[in-house]
Protein backbone atom coordinates (compact mmCIF):
# COMPACT_ATOMS: atom_id res chain seq x y z
CA UNK A 1 0.00 0.00 0.00
CA UNK A 2 3.26 2.22 0.01
CA UNK A 3 2.51 3.73 3.61
CA UNK A 4 5.82 2.48 5.01
CA UNK A 5 9.14 4.02 3.37
CA UNK A 6 12.63 2.08 4.46
CA UNK A 7 15.43 4.42 4.87
CA UNK A 8 18.51 2.84 4.53
CA UNK A 9 21.06 3.39 6.95
CA UNK A 10 24.54 1.24 7.23
CA UNK A 11 23.90 0.61 11.64
CA UNK A 12 19.98 0.63 12.37
CA UNK A 13 16.85 0.53 10.41
CA UNK A 14 14.72 3.31 9.86
CA UNK A 15 11.12 2.78 9.05
CA UNK A 16 9.00 6.37 7.93
CA UNK A 17 5.24 6.33 7.95
CA UNK A 18 4.33 8.35 4.83
CA UNK A 19 1.94 11.63 5.44
CA UNK A 20 2.45 10.01 9.13
CA UNK A 21 1.22 14.22 10.16
CA UNK A 22 -1.99 13.89 8.58
CA UNK A 23 -2.73 10.44 9.60
CA UNK A 24 -2.54 11.45 13.41
CA UNK A 25 -4.57 14.58 12.69
CA UNK A 26 -2.24 16.78 13.70
CA UNK A 27 -1.98 18.96 10.76
CA UNK A 28 1.99 18.99 10.76
CA UNK A 29 1.86 20.06 6.98
CA UNK A 30 2.77 23.22 6.44
CA UNK A 31 0.96 24.93 3.59
CA UNK A 32 2.00 25.49 0.01
CA UNK A 33 3.94 29.07 -0.44
CA UNK A 34 1.27 30.05 -2.18
CA UNK A 35 -1.74 29.31 0.17
CA UNK A 36 1.08 31.35 2.80
CA UNK A 37 0.85 34.58 0.51
CA UNK A 38 -2.73 34.51 -0.62
CA UNK A 39 -3.74 33.89 3.05
CA UNK A 40 -1.34 36.91 4.33
CA UNK A 41 -2.50 38.72 1.13
CA UNK A 42 -6.06 37.79 2.51
CA UNK A 43 -5.35 38.93 6.15
CA UNK A 44 -3.74 42.24 5.02
CA UNK A 45 -6.41 43.09 2.63
CA UNK A 46 -9.32 42.80 4.90
CA UNK A 47 -7.49 44.21 7.95
CA UNK A 48 -6.91 47.69 6.59
CA UNK A 49 -10.81 47.77 4.75
CA UNK A 50 -12.20 47.35 8.51
CA UNK A 51 -9.12 49.51 10.42
CA UNK A 52 -8.85 52.05 7.48
CA UNK A 53 -5.49 52.38 8.71
CA UNK A 54 -2.23 53.17 6.29
CA UNK A 55 -0.47 50.07 4.70
CA UNK A 56 2.49 50.42 5.93
CA UNK A 57 5.09 47.66 7.01
CA UNK A 58 4.04 45.33 4.92
CA UNK A 59 7.03 43.34 5.62
CA UNK A 60 7.40 43.42 8.89
CA UNK A 61 3.61 42.09 8.94
CA UNK A 62 4.38 39.21 6.43
CA UNK A 63 7.40 38.07 9.03
CA UNK A 64 5.36 38.20 11.95
CA UNK A 65 2.32 35.92 10.00
CA UNK A 66 4.52 33.24 8.89
CA UNK A 67 5.81 33.05 12.90
CA UNK A 68 1.83 32.10 13.74
CA UNK A 69 0.16 28.67 13.80
CA UNK A 70 -2.37 27.89 11.49
CA UNK A 71 -5.03 28.19 14.60
CA UNK A 72 -3.41 31.75 15.09
CA UNK A 73 -3.65 32.76 11.68
CA UNK A 74 -6.76 31.63 11.48
CA UNK A 75 -8.15 33.79 14.57
CA UNK A 76 -6.07 36.97 13.67
CA UNK A 77 -8.50 37.26 10.17
CA UNK A 78 -11.74 36.25 11.83
CA UNK A 79 -10.92 39.16 14.81
CA UNK A 80 -10.38 42.31 13.07
CA UNK A 81 -13.61 43.60 13.49
CA UNK A 82 -14.26 42.75 17.20
CA UNK A 83 -10.59 43.89 18.09
CA UNK A 84 -11.31 47.57 15.97
CA UNK A 85 -14.70 47.61 17.34
CA UNK A 86 -13.50 47.31 20.94
CA UNK A 87 -11.03 49.83 20.27
CA UNK A 88 -11.50 53.43 23.10
CA UNK A 89 -10.22 55.75 20.02
CA UNK A 90 -9.27 54.54 16.85
CA UNK A 91 -6.36 56.89 17.05
CA UNK A 92 -4.70 54.79 18.88
CA UNK A 93 -5.18 51.57 15.84
CA UNK A 94 -2.10 49.07 15.85
CA UNK A 95 -0.21 48.55 12.70
CA UNK A 96 -1.11 45.29 10.69
CA UNK A 97 2.58 43.93 12.21
CA UNK A 98 2.11 45.14 16.03
CA UNK A 99 -1.94 43.78 15.82
CA UNK A 100 0.20 40.86 14.35
CA UNK A 101 3.36 40.31 17.02
CA UNK A 102 1.34 41.20 19.88
CA UNK A 103 -1.12 38.66 19.00
CA UNK A 104 -4.16 41.34 19.93
CA UNK A 105 -6.11 39.11 18.41
CA UNK A 106 -6.05 36.61 21.41
CA UNK A 107 -7.48 39.76 23.49
CA UNK A 108 -10.77 39.53 25.17
CA UNK A 109 -13.16 42.22 25.04
CA UNK A 110 -16.29 42.60 28.04
CA UNK A 111 -19.52 42.88 26.28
Amino acid sequence: MGLLELIPEEVTTHIRVREYELWTGNGLRKPRKEEEEESFDRFWKHYHEVTQSNRVNIGRARREWKRLTTEEKRQAEERIEEYYGNLRNTVYCKQAASYLSDKTFMDEYEE
